[in-house]
């Protein structure tokens, strides 16, 4: 790319800290479900949770990157927040926010669906005032890191590290027949690091791990999980100069760590992905990205399979549980006519990509939604991009995960259905039923041109990445 003006800037958003508090205003603890919203009332921090603005300037254009230590960006959220970032003059394409998922975080306003996963039938209010305190923390940080952060004249190079703690999780939740997803683990860290034109100092780390934040478990603390450790460490030990770190989750939608949830867990795998990441950094072979940095950003529209008679079976759902179960309140919000979700036929998915370099040194695809290992797999492996190749999550919208043909032909957690109950509407325990949907996405199987939810994030992805190769 040359040298490019890059510019950074943080802001504390743990609710804690930004007027909410334990005894006088308690908030609630997000990535888990519960039964009782008492029990999901965050008693205090453990760390705390940041979001972070890299802002990279070519000329007059400002391409703009947000993270945030929080378990989802919610549709809402990212419709107000972009909609302020371009009257900031900052181009659609040329603005990323990513979640790092810990699931230590603070309930958000839509998804998971708060009503049904955290039952927060009296919280809402509190929910949508800190959802919306949140959306413009984070405009008021681009606008400070656009306007009035310092700006350094910096060279971006890329490598690819390793860390060993991931593992492939579909199995665990399903009950069902095995399924043989190790092939598709990927423990990569790749790194993008900028680097001061003057003196070679190290100014800002952008560093991507499949694997969720779950590292803590549900205890109840805030806490930035394993990301956020790796982060603290990297900036407050490594480089304790003022160097930002920006993590990206990767298809990290069926890979969890290894290891018991604790804090020392947390603390255990942040200093092993700190020191991977560091490694790069500071070694040798790592790609010069030259030449200017090129952006586009598509939606595109995922089916849901949705069957005749889907209304009644809710109907049947609800009089049989009422609202005394996650069952029957997905049931109440399945029938509710105020909900656009519950007449969905398809959700929409962002997707985005970063291409550093005339030559496609890189390509950095943002897919919104929990994106499962399988893709990374295919255009890595299958497809022979490789490292040049680097693909993530959690970016922009997460309306839910998404998965592969093999995971909706056969059932699960993560695809949102299971034989006992039927492939027409959520599991009880599966992921769909959470997110508020009223049932699975609709795989190549379920429709007559075979063009579903694979395909579609498949060709959107390799559509953008090859029209960026094109000189």
């Amino acid at each position: 790319m040359g040298a490019v003006e890059v510019a950074t800037g943080w802001v504390d958003i743990t609710p804690y800290h930004n007027g909410w508090s334990p005894q006088d205003r308690p908030y609630w603890h997000g990535g888990y479900g519960s039964a009782n919203a008492l029990v999901i009332q965050a008693t205090g921090v453990g760390n705390s949770l940041f979001a972070k603005c890299l802002v990279l300037r070519q000329g007059r254009r400002a391409c703009v990157l947000v993270t945030a230590d929080i378990l989802a960006i919610t549709r809402p959220m990212d419709q107000v927040i972009r909609a302020a970032v371009q009257q900031l003059g900052v181009a659609d394409a040329d603005f990323a926010i990513v979640s790092s998922h810990t699931h230590s975080g603070p309930v958000l306003d839509e998804r998971p669906d708060p009503f049904i996963t955290y039952w927060l039938d009296g919280g809402l209010p509190e929910v949508n005032k800190y959802t919306t305190w949140l959306c413009d923390a984070i405009v008021e940080l681009v606008r400070q890191t656009l306007q009035d952060a310092p700006a350094t004249a910096c060279n971006l190079d890329y490598g690819v590290g390793s860390a060993g703690f991931a593992r492939n999780r579909f199995n665990d939740f399903t009950g069902l027949a095995r399924l043989d997803m190790d092939a598709y683990l990927d423990h990569s860290v790749p790194v993008i690091t900028a680097r001061s034109v003057a003196d070679g100092s190290v100014r800002a780390i952008v560093f991507g791990y499949a694997c969720h934040a779950v590292s803590r478990g549900g205890d109840g603390s805030f806490d930035g999980d394993f990301p956020g450790e790796a982060a603290t460490i990297l900036e407050n030990v490594m480089y304790p100069d003022g160097v930002l770190t920006f993590f990206l989750p990767g298809a990290s939608g069926d890979n969890d760590p290894t290891g018991n949830r604790s804090p020392a867990l947390v603390h255990e795998l942040g200093n092993e992905l700190a020191e991977a990441v560091h490694a790069v950094v500071e070694g040798n072979g790592k790609t010069p990205l030259d030449g200017t940095l090129r952006t586009d950003i598509t939606r595109i529209e995922l089916p849901l399979a949705v069957t005749d008679g889907l209304r009644d079976k809710y109907a049947q759902r609800f009089a049989d549980h009422g609202d005394g179960d996650k069952v029957g309140r997905h049931a109440h919000r399945m029938l509710d006519p105020d909900n656009f979700s519950a007449t969905a036929t398809s959700i929409t998915l962002p997707v985005q990509m970063w291409t550093f370099g005339p030559d496609a040194g890189i390509q950095l695809a943002l897919c919104g939604g929990e994106v499962v290992s399988r893709y990374n797999h295919h255009f890595k492996t299958e497809l022979k991009w490789g490292d040049r190749f680097w693909l993530t999550g959690h970016a922009n919208q997460v309306p839910c995960y998404i998965v592969s043909d093999e995971m909706l032909e056969h059932g699960g957690y993560e695809p949102g259905w299971h034989p006992s109950e039927g492939p027409d509407i959520a599991w009880a325990e599966g992921s769909m039923l959470y997110q508020g949907w009223p049932c699975r996405l609709a795989g190549s199987a379920d429709l007559a041109d075979g063009n579903g939810v694979e395909q579609r994030v498949t060709n959107a992805i390799t559509d953008l990445a090859t029209a960026h190769r094109k000189p």
